[in-house]
């Protein structure tokens, strides 16, 4: 249990097990054993990253970032965004780190700290909206617009120096997802309920039916099934060569459902996760985190106190399965 204070966001985890997140305003390392090693105060909570040497761990505070070595040192703080960032850092192979804000930017941070680049949008940078990179990490993908700010609904691609590559405009009236990327470089985003397919240029390939999806980015599995869910509480699989659906898995009502819209009785609005052995994560609104084979038939399932929303799972390279909830603990379950 993490105390009082704002809830577990979106977690990282190293090849040690050592867990990266950020709650009640500070920014948590605990042990693969769930014993804390050290945490920071950041003034806030938002998204985890680790550098590829596992040296540096980033991290949001409300509307800044920041760096610690990984025994708890801070680094430096990048405070340019004059408001929250969301979805979590996404660290370049040259280790420029992106990150997209409610103030409308998507901003490059060189390693020491300093701005590279920041590139305006037509709306504000959405909950689990990260940047996400090309293969090749020279282009950046971004989508745009948040419901609570009735703006935007573009995804771009900006080239590495933050001039724009190109943009799909009206993908959706409010809000764009982040963006996944295939290894043929098709970019799968989500808008107007659906997951559409690009290619390099922008071009669309195709769109996923109708209410297969909500406003969170898709998961991609090595087998090209694409994992996402809606806001009725529904994952989708569906296949990424022609956006048809394969299945579908319905979840439950939320145990503490009120009638209020920010608390909805329904939802998978949380990151689906995909294990090493293709096993899929499925957290929801009814508190409950599903595990499911790939033919959407159900392995198990974990119930916890309180929804699980708007928040990024992490898998460890032995398996075990990280995530939070509304009932303010961290979960581990390890597959057997």
């Amino acid at each position: 249990d993490i105390g009082e204070g704002n809830l577990p966001n979106s977690m990282s985890v190293d090849s040690k097990g050592t867990l990266y997140v950020t709650a009640a305003n500070k920014l948590l390392a605990i042990n693969s054993d769930g014993v804390l090693l050290w945490s920071k105060d950041i003034g806030g909570t938002g998204g985890t990253a680790i550098s590829s040497d596992e040296s540096i761990i980033y991290a949001v505070g409300k509307d800044n970032l920041f760096a610690f070595t990984s025994s708890g040192t801070q680094l430096w703080s990048f405070t340019d965004p004059t408001d929250n960032i969301f979805g979590e850092p996404n660290v370049g192979s040259d280790g420029t780190i992106y990150i997209g804000s409610w103030d409308t930017y998507v901003y490059a941070v060189n390693s020491n700290g300093s701005l590279k680049w920041k590139y305006q949008t037509d709306g504000s940078i959405a909950t689990l909206a990260s940047p996400t990179l090309s293969l090749d990490g020279n282009t950046i993908y971004i989508g745009s617009g948040d419901r609570n700010r009735d703006s935007g609904g573009t995804l771009y691609a900006l080239n590495s120096n933050g001039t724009l590559k190109w943009k799909v405009e009206n993908l959706d009236n409010e809000r764009v997802s982040g963006a996944v990327v295939g290894h043929d470089e098709t970019i799968y985003a989500t808008g107007m309920g659906k997951i559409h397919a690009f290619d390099g240029n922008g071009d669309k390939l195709w769109e996923s039916d109708k209410d297969t999806a909500s406003s969170l980015a898709p998961s991609l599995s090595s087998d090209g099934t694409l994992y996402v869910g809606t806001s009725n509480g529904k994952a989708y699989a569906i296949d990424s060569s022609n956006g048809k659906t394969k299945w579908s898995y319905q979840t439950g009502p939320n145990p503490n459902y009120t009638g209020d819209p920010k608390d909805p009785q329904y939802g998978v609005l949380a990151t689906i996760v995909i294990g090493a052995d293709g096993i899929i994560y499925v957290g929801a609104m009814d508190g409950v985190m599903h595990a499911l084979n790939t033919n959407g038939s159900v392995l198990w399932k974990y119930p916890t106190g309180k929804n699980i929303n708007e928040n990024c799972p992490a898998i460890a390279s032995d398996g075990s399965l990280y995530f939070s909830s509304a009932d303010k603990y961290i979960y581990t379950i390890k597959d057997n």
